[in-house]
């Protein structure tokens, strides 16, 4: 009898971790279809011209990119891009993905649209030390360096990620970080990401 008990304490505990695991699949699943009707109650960009024609694949998907992908997909932009936002994708295109080493990981998530890049978000996450407190009582911060949007394209694919950002930045009990938006053409995702993350963002 003790050892059919065992076994159903197994079992029971195994199914427990099959459904936490299956949960945090899904959220990360969610995080990947992000919608365009997410936020209608912020000031949104246009939606996307084929939208505001009719069309009606209007899904999203957020995918990790390389440093090799990064380039490939985003250095076309600079044909099309205005003088300020020529800075801001040179910027993008400095910027190296690096695997987590001593606690700090460096990456970037791209938005696509039918397969197509719309925009990309630099981030990095790291402790969180500011002050005495945080220095003993550790926490760490996710912090966005830099949204872009395709140049000349209608999209909302800016909204996206900084919804993207703040749903990793849940995932992974992280303090949001948009400070580095505060001023130039990521002004607005600044405030929106303030807006959206709450009190805990900054």
């Amino acid at each position: 009898a003790s050892m059919r008990n065992s076994r159903l304490l197994r079992a029971a505990a195994c199914a427990a971790a099959l459904t936490a695991a299956l949960t945090g699949l899904d959220a990360f699943a969610q995080l990947g279809r992000v919608a365009r009707r997410a936020a209608s109650v912020i000031d949104r960009p246009p939606p996307p011209a084929e939208l505001a024609d009719g069309g009606g694949d209007d899904k999203y998907e957020l995918r990790f990119l390389s440093n090799l992908e990064r380039v490939r997909e985003v250095r076309p932009w600079l044909l099309l891009a205005s003088p300020e936002e020529r800075r801001e994708i040179e910027r993008a295109l400095a910027f190296r993905s690096q695997p987590r080493y001593a606690g700090r990981c460096f990456f970037c998530v791209g938005v696509f649209r039918n397969d197509q890049l719309q925009g990309i978000s630099t981030c990095e996450e790291r402790s969180d030390i500011t002050d005495i407190v945080t220095f003993f009582l550790p926490r760490r911060v996710l912090r966005c360096f830099t949204i872009l949007t395709k140049p000349r394209v209608k999209t909302i694919a800016g909204e996206v990620l900084v919804r993207g950002v703040l749903m990793m930045a849940k995932m992974n009990k992280c303090r949001p970080d948009f400070e580095n938006l505060k001023e130039g053409p990521g002004q607005r995702y600044y405030k929106m990401g303030r807006l959206l993350g709450g009190s805990g963002s900054k």
